[in-house]
């Protein structure tokens, strides 16, 4: 039996894409390859000895009996299916599907290969993500491209990475101050944990190892935004408001102006006056890791520039009635949305340790500028101070406990900024307990905002008795006012079912 990407596309029904979407990265996999994900931290060889990532050299290894393979292969395919705990509106998405299939090659599969004074290795991916938002004004995307593409060549102590890939920066966990290199793909705002919303931008990356330090630098020659959804989705910037509009009683003109609106999106032009780029220098003092970093880019999410509709004031957070209500003293223009990235420059520090038994973690970023929404549904920018601080536990049982602590503080505060306090303080991490012989997991996902009322919880079961198969059944819950920033997205809770295969 063949699959093609052509009758994936041409398959009508969304269970059934997704469904195909899997079959199809599965039969182009030789069943006889052996399977392993390349991580960053994996030793490359280095002759007769193993030069790790961060400098250090390990003893030489035992020479296998058997020839190894000359690269390794492998993908994994990811479906999730969820559906809202209640109707809370009528133009909301009750059900969601999502389908991400994933293949990689790594080249040599062991090691790396030995170019004159230099040694390589490369390493190739290509994804395919499928996300449908069904009801009456159901929406789907459907994405075929290259995910992470790098070249990595090493001499001695230097080593440079060439392509498309993934930096991560900082210590936390989920919330990363410093952590700001590549964007994240928010089309379904914090649900999909961290490393499943970062995007691979095209980059080149250079480390040196000295003297028990690391000095690190990264150049993006263009900039790169989130991706985000405007109109027409339970997570997008205005969420409902044209199916809204399109059910309410207005004036036909009035009503045809608002389905109007059309958000124009100012990218920087690709040239080399808009690249970015960034430096990181880490080093080990005792027990203690520090790092120092600066990035200078660009905003990954929307500065709104314009707003055509003038005068209004809303009360404290976007809504479709809101919007209508204060259309009564606003002036109409005939003008887009205005979208634009401005300039940022970010300083952070990290620190990351053990006491005991406990792990301890913790960064400060100090942002120049950061957007803020208005009340006019304009934005504004702010300098803003984010520290995290926070600590795990893994104890003998199986049992696993995350506990983070979060401070932003946004400088020249006013009272026209939207969700946000002066002082935004919040409480997030996770706990994981095992079961069954390692082969069952419950766990709770939270994020509590202190200062406003604000949630997120996902409390979730996993089972993973089949071999490469991962089954988690869990919820998605959203609590606060609507004025604030996870009260927002009240609406949007949901049951989901999620199995994740790696070949």
């Amino acid at each position: 039996m063949t699959f093609s990407l052509k009758g994936i596309l041409r398959a009508s029904n969304p269970v059934r894409r997704v469904f195909f979407v899997a079959l199809w990265c599965a039969a182009v996999v030789p069943a006889s390859q052996s399977f392993a994900e390349p991580v960053d931290s994996a030793p490359v060889d280095s002759g007769r000895i193993l030069l790790f990532d961060d400098g250090s050299e390990a003893k030489p290894a035992a020479v296998a009996s058997d020839q190894p393979p000359a690269f390794d292969l492998g993908g994994m395919v990811e479906l999730r299916g969820g559906t809202d705990l209640d109707d809370d509106d009528f133009n909301e998405h009750d059900e969601l599907v999502r389908g991400v299939g994933r293949l990689w090659l790594q080249w040599p599969a062991q090691g790396m290969k030995q170019l004159g004074n230099w040694r390589s290795r490369l390493y190739l991916s290509v994804e395919t993500d499928y996300l449908y938002m069904g009801d009456e004004r159901s929406q789907r995307d459907f994405d075929l491209e290259l995910y992470e593409n790098k070249l990595l060549l090493a001499n001695g102590p230097f080593e440079i990475e060439l392509g498309k890939q993934i930096v991560r920066w900082g210590k936390s966990d989920q919330l990363s101050p410093v952590d700001n290199v590549n964007p994240q793909d928010l089309r379904e705002f914090i649900v999909p944990e961290l490393e499943d919303r970062k995007l691979p931008v095209w980059m080149a990356r250079a480390r040196w190892f000295f003297d028990g330090w690391a000095a690190e630098g990264v150049f993006i020659p263009w900039h790169e935004s989130a991706d985000i959804d405007y109109f027409d989705s339970d997570w997008g910037v205005y969420r409902h408001v044209k199916g809204d509009v399109q059910d309410a009683a207005l004036p036909e003109d009035l009503k045809g102006y608002l389905m109007g609106l059309r958000v124009s999106e100012n990218d920087p032009p690709n040239t080399l006056k808009n690249s970015e780029f960034g430096a990181r220098l880490t080093t080990t003092i005792g027990r203690w890791d520090w790092g120092a970093s600066i990035f200078y880019g660009r905003e990954d999410l929307p500065f709104f520039g314009q707003f055509p509709i003038k005068n209004l004031a809303l009360p404290g957070a976007f809504s479709s009635r809101g919007v209508l209500q204060a259309l009564d003293d606003a002036v109409l223009t005939d003008e887009n949305i205005e979208v634009y990235y401005p300039r940022q420059t970010i300083v952070g520090l990290e620190f990351e340790s053990t006491l005991g038994v406990f792990g301890v973690r913790g960064e400060s970023a100090y942002f120049d500028q950061t957007s803020f929404l208005l009340n006019d549904l304009t934005s504004d920018t702010r300098p803003v101070l984010h520290t995290v601080v926070g600590g795990d536990y893994t104890g003998v049982s199986g049992f696993y406990g995350n506990l983070q602590l979060s401070h932003r503080y946004i400088h020249n505060y006013d009272d026209s900024i939207m969700y946000f306090d002066r002082h935004n303080v919040s409480l997030l991490g996770e706990v994981r307990q095992e079961g069954l012989r390692g082969t069952v997991e419950g766990y709770l996902r939270f994020n509590c905002d202190l200062h406003d009322g604000g949630y997120y919880l996902e409390p979730g079961l996993v089972y993973s008795g089949v071999k490469n198969l991962d089954l988690t059944l869990g919820l998605n819950i959203f609590g606060g006012d609507q004025d604030t920033f996870l009260g927002y997205y009240d609406d949007n809770d949901q049951v989901f079912l999620k199995a994740k295969y790696h070949f």
